[in-house]
């Protein structure tokens, strides 16, 4: 018998099949993965509102006689700016007379001279003999820099209350203040006051860099929402006064609102750094509110109005704005608001959270003078033709109202 050697096996299914195949593979994949993301993001978004719920449940603490209100300077600043020095010097320092807790981002980042070290029965909590402060609590798989820091104001706001008075905390260098800025902005009824945005520049790495371009994008938002911003390692600049005054130029136009100075080696006076109360409505300087400008870099635009305004109708102008434009770019607004009873409003805003708070007597009367409300928005490609023309609309209309109710 003589045997047929047996075909070789061949597939049957076509070849176009097979990549049909292999990329509903890839696009299933793909779905699955930004599914999994998502429901990630929503489970992680769901528990940091809870906990920002959880802080400000009990609005009555905030004035509670034990239970003082505490001020919150937020400190950034990229990679190798100079923060951590900064907080050595902060901690060592006798001279503040505040028992500071500072909150950082890495632990064991912060070295402290072991002489200076007092027991604490808290672990991970490392207690200065002037009474400062410094705890950690990095960020885990499953939580981000701002749940971090919100698990460690539960814990804070359970804790005694005499043992600090002041709150730093202190950013990743590639961190994006403004969620942080915004969750204290919801936080206005708990312990927990925001007083103001700190960022350090690394002024030498910075003139180093061919242009702005090549700036970090996150640094650019550090630099967007602070409301001081200082420029360290001068001594490694000496001699480059035309540099660092151009560095100074492009910062305000990134920034015109806040306050730029200089350093070297981190040290800051105290008074420039705590205590400067942006947030507080007795602080406001109307002084500082900018001119309406455009560059490439953001967008501000300055709405007026010389007549009182409807305050719920502003309200109403503002809800929408917020909601329409803040995902599209807006990162703050502010000013102040004159109702149709001639009182003051001060107005704060981040992203998607702002407050309107009464202004002081002293401002009442120094902003009364000149009749006029004044709403600053800062941000990137803002339709400015639109936030005018609806403005202008919310003028209108009180306007036409307070005619009918004189006729």
């Amino acid at each position: 018998l003589v045997m047929s050697p047996k075909p070789p096996l061949t597939s049957t299914t076509p070849q176009w099949q097979l990549y049909l195949y292999a990329v509903i593979f890839l696009v299933l994949s793909v779905v699955l993965s930004n599914v999994i993301a998502w429901f990630k993001q929503f489970r992680q978004e769901a528990r940091i509102a809870q906990k920002t719920t959880t802080l400000t449940q009990d609005a009555a603490v905030a004035t509670s006689p034990t239970k003082a209100v505490i001020p919150v300077t937020i400190l950034t600043g990229f990679l190798g700016s100079g923060k951590t020095t900064l907080l050595n010097s902060i901690l060592s320092s006798p001279d503040h007379g505040f028992k500071i807790m500072v909150l950082e981002n890495e632990l064991g980042a912060v070295s402290i001279d072991h002489d200076l070290i007092a027991n604490h029965p808290r672990e991970g909590v490392v207690v200065m003999q002037n009474g400062c402060m410094c705890c950690s609590a990095p960020a885990t798989a499953t939580t981000n820099e701002l749940e971090r820091i919100l698990d460690q104001l539960l814990e804070m706001q359970a804790a005694a209350t005499d043992s600090f008075d002041y709150l730093i905390v202190e950013t990743t260098g590639v961190a994006d203040p403004g969620p942080i800025l915004k969750t204290f902005l919801e936080l206005r009824a708990s312990r927990f006051r925001l007083d103001g945005v700190v960022a350090l520049v690394d002024t030498s790495s910075l003139l180093k860099m061919d242009s702005q371009q090549h700036w970090p994008v996150e640094m650019h938002s550090q630099l967007v929402y602070a409301d001081l911003i200082a420029l360290n390692k001068m001594d490694l600049v000496d001699g480059k006064d035309i540099e660092v005054d151009k560095l100074k130029a492009h910062i305000r136009t990134i920034n015109p609102d806040a306050t730029v100075v200089e350093c070297r080696h981190s040290r800051l006076p105290i008074a420039d750094l705590l205590h400067i109360r942006t947030f507080d409505a007795s602080r406001f300087d109307f002084d500082a509110v900018v001119e309406s400008k455009h560059t490439k870099d953001l967008d501000t635009v300055v709405l007026s109005a010389t007549t009182s305004l409807d305050l719920g109708a502003f309200g109403h102008w503002l809800n929408d704005v917020v909601d329409s434009h803040w995902k599209r770019g807006i990162f703050r607004m502010k000013g102040f608001v004159l109702d149709e009873d001639g009182n003051m409003w001060l107005l704060q805003c981040v992203l998607d959270t702002y407050t309107l708070a009464p202004a002081t007597d002293q401002q009442h009367k120094t902003k009364q003078r000149a009749l006029t409300s004044q709403v600053v928005v800062i941000g990137l490609h803002l339709d400015k033709h639109a936030l005018e023309t609806s403005f202008a609309s919310v003028v209108a209309q009180h306007q036409s109202s307070q005619k009918d109710k004189r006729v």
